[in-house]
């Protein structure tokens, strides 16, 4: 990874963690649990469950990608990043720009 590619990385990767930690107040919100409500019927009370649960795995999922690109950030400034973690062989470029969390190649990725 040359330099011009590393600064592009870096900057996506604040611009994604900006934009996760700007969305992560209203996830939490959203994944709060079901108060009990007498006025929900028994079936509606059952689906905003359901979507809770859905808004959970979403929280979930956005607090693990913003560790993950929080980690890529710190380690973007050494020496063998950009290296797969499991060929040791590099990265394609193109793939930590659209994957910036990853720390495999595709193949090792499968």
């Amino acid at each position: 990874m040359n330099d011009d590619e590393r600064r592009k990385f870096k900057e996506k990767l604040q611009k994604e963690i900006a934009d996760l930690k700007e969305r992560l107040p209203s996830l939490k919100e959203a994944a709060k649990p079901v108060p009990p409500d007498n006025a929900v019927g028994r079936i509606s009370r059952m689906d905003a469950i359901g979507e809770q649960g859905v808004r959970e795995a979403a929280l979930r999922e956005a607090e693990e990608k913003l560790r993950k690109l929080e980690s890529s950030l710190t380690r973007a400034d050494d020496a063998d990043f950009g290296l797969c973690s499991g060929c040791r062989q590099p990265i394609p470029a193109a793939r930590l720009l659209y994957r910036p969390e990853s720390d495999r190649c595709v193949a090792c990725a499968r």
